[in-house]
C-alpha cells in the first residue's frame, strides 16, 4: 500500500507528539525543588519553599488558549539536565556529581544537526513581512582595524524605516564594531527604558530576525521603550569565551550585551538605565545569565523557547551543537568539560542571583500551527521538547530559590518566529512592562 506524503507527515506528527508528551507533560508539584547535590540533599530552607509555593499559585489564561503559570516537570529527567561539573556552590540545587576528571561526557558529543542554521529559529511565514535593506554581514561584529579606545561608543546611525535605525557600536570587549537594529521609542524626547532583544543561533545575520520575521515594529509602536537587537554573535552562545584568541574571534558577548550596548543606548538615545533583556532559542538562556550578572541594570529577563540549563548532559549536547556552527569549539567557549565555566555560565546553576529580577520563561509543546505545518516542524518539535525539559528544570530551581518566574506554555508552536512573537507579547504584558513601570 502506498502512503501519501500527507499521511506520512500526519503519522510522523502523531509519533513526535507522543514522544514530546512523554517528555514534558508528566508534571510533578511545581513547588518541589529539583534534586539537590549530595551535600544538600537532606535540607531545604523553609523560606525558599514558601517562596516557591507562593510563586506557583494560580495561572492566568491568555486569549490564544495558552497560559501563564508555574509548571513543573517530572524529576526523571533531572540527571540529564542538572548542572554538572567541578564548581561548587554551597547552597546550589542539582549541582551534579562534581565530575572533575573531564571524562564523564567526553570530547565527541553528537551535535544537533543544523542547530546553527536558520532552521532552528526560522519562521514559516518569513516572507510575509516586508524586509528592509540592511548592511552587509561584513560589518557586523568583524574585528576593527582601528582601536577606538577602552570605552564603548556610538560610531554611526543609519535610518532603515520609520523609527527603526541601524547603529554601529564600538565594543572594547570584542575589539570590534557591532551593528545593531534599534527600534526607537515613539517619544524620542522622553526618557525610555531599553529592551535588549536577541535573535537565534545565527545572531540574526542570516536574514531571519525580529525585524524581518515578526510584527515587533507594530507591537512596540505605542510603547515607550527602545528595543535594540545585535546583528552578529551567531553560534557564540552569547557568553564570554574562555579563549579570546579563538579562530572565531574574541567573543565577549556577555560583556557587550550586559554592559556596553545598554550603556550606549542609555547615553545616546535618552535611556533611563532601568532595562530588560530577552532572547530566543540559543539566546534564551544567555538572557537570563546576563541579567543575573547585571541585576542593577536589568529589571526583567525573558527566555523564549530557550535552553536555560546548559551545563548538564543535555545542555552540553545542545551547546556543542550550536558552537559547531562557529569557527571555534566548546573548548574555546567554556574550556574542557571539567571547567567551572560550564556551570558559571548556566543560569540554572545559581538562580538566586535573579531574586531581584522578574523572569519570564516560555515554551510550547512543539505541535505546529496551520501556519507552520508546511515547514520543517519535526525539527521544531524536537527543539521545543528540549526547551521544555531545560526550561522546566530552570523554573523549578529558580522558584525554589525565591525567584519570581512567569512560566508561559502553549500547545501549539514549533520553534518558529511565529511562536517567538507570541511569547514576546505574553512576556511584555505579564513581566517586562510591569517591571519597567510601563503598564
Amino acid at each position: 500500500m502506498t502512503v501519501s506524503p500527507a499521511s506520512a507527515r500526519l503519522r510522523a506528527l502523531c509519533i513526535a507528539a507522543a514522544i514530546t508528551s512523554l517528555l514534558v507533560t508528566s508534571w510533578s508539584d511545581p513547588a518541589v525543588a529539583p534534586a539537590q547535590s549530595a551535600e544538600n540533599s537532606s535540607t531545604e530552607g523553609s523560606a525558599d519553599s514558601e517562596s516557591a509555593r507562593t510563586a506557583t499559585e494560580g495561572s492566568v489564561a491568555i486569549s490564544d488558549g495558552s497560559a501563564l503559570s508555574s509548571i513543573g516537570s517530572s524529576r526523571l529527567g533531572d540527571p540529564l539536565v542538572a548542572p554538572r561539573g567541578s564548581a561548587q556552590l554551597p547552597d546550589a540545587l542539582g549541582s551534579g556529581d562534581g565530575s572533575s576528571d573531564g571524562q564523564w561526557l567526553g570530547s565527541s558529543v553528537p551535535a544537533f544537526k543544523g542547530l546553527s542554521s536558520n532552521r532552528a529559529s526560522s519562521s514559516s511565514s518569513g516572507d510575509s513581512f516586508a524586509t528592509a535593506q540592511l548592511s552587509s554581514e561584513e560589518d557586523r561584529g568583524e574585528p576593527s582595524p582601528v582601536d577606538y579606545g577602552p570605552e564603548p561608543r556610538l560610531l554611526d546611525t543609519r535610518p532603515v524605516e520609520g523609527n527603526l535605525v541601524e547603529i554601529d557600536v564600538w565594543s572594547p570587549a570584542n575589539q570590534s564594531i557591532v551593528t545593531n537594529l534599534l527600534l526607537r521609542a515613539p517619544q524620542t524626547d522622553t526618557p525610555a527604558s531599553t529592551l535588549v532583544l536577541m535573535s537565534g543561533a545565527d545572531g540574526g545575520a542570516g536574514g531571519a530576525n525580529w525585524h524581518t520575521e515578526t510584527d515587533y515594529e507594530e507591537f512596540f509602536a505605542d510603547k515607550q521603550v527602545n528595543v535594540v537587537t545585535p546583528i552578529g554573535g551567531g553560534a557564540s552562545m552569547y557568553v564570554n569565551w574562555e579563549n579570546t584568541n579563538s579562530p572565531a574571534g574574541r567573543n565577549q558577548w556577555a560583556t557587550y550585551l550586559g554592559e556596553e550596548l545598554p550603556r550606549v543606548v542609555q547615553e545616546e538615545f535618552n535611556g533611563t538605565g532601568q532595562d530588560a533583556i530577552a532572547g530566543l532559542s540559543m539566546s534564551g538562556g544567555p538572557a537570563l545569565h546576563i541579567a543575573a550578572e547585571n541585576p542593577e541594570r536589568f529589571a526583567a529577563a525573558a527566555s523564549f523557547s530557550g535552553f536555560p540549563a546548559t551545563s548538564g548532559v543535555l545542555g552540553r549536547i545542545v551547546s556543542q551543537g550550536i558552537l559547531k556552527g562557529s569557527e571555534g569549539s566548546s573548548v574555546d567557549a567554556f574550556g574542557l568539560s571539567s571547567s567551572d565555566a560550564w556551570q558559571l555560565n548556566d543560569p540554572s546553576y545559581d538562580p538566586a542571583a535573579l531574586r531581584n529580577t522578574d523572569v519570564f520563561v516560555g515554551t510550547a509543546y512543539g505541535i505546529p500551527t496551520a501556519e507552520e505545518f508546511g515547514g520543517n516542524w519535526t525539527w521544531g518539535l524536537t527543539l521545543e521538547a528540549v526547551s521544555q525539559v531545560t526550561s522546566n528544570y530552570f523554573t523549578r530551581a529558580a522558584q525554589a530559590r525565591g525567584v519570581h518566574v512567569e512560566r508561559f506554555h502553549t500547545t501549539f508552536g514549533a520553534h518558529s518566529y511565529a511562536l517567538f512573537e507570541r511569547e514576546l507579547h505574553a512576556a511584555w504584558e505579564s513581566t517586562i512592562a510591569p517591571a519597567l513601570n510601563l503598564k
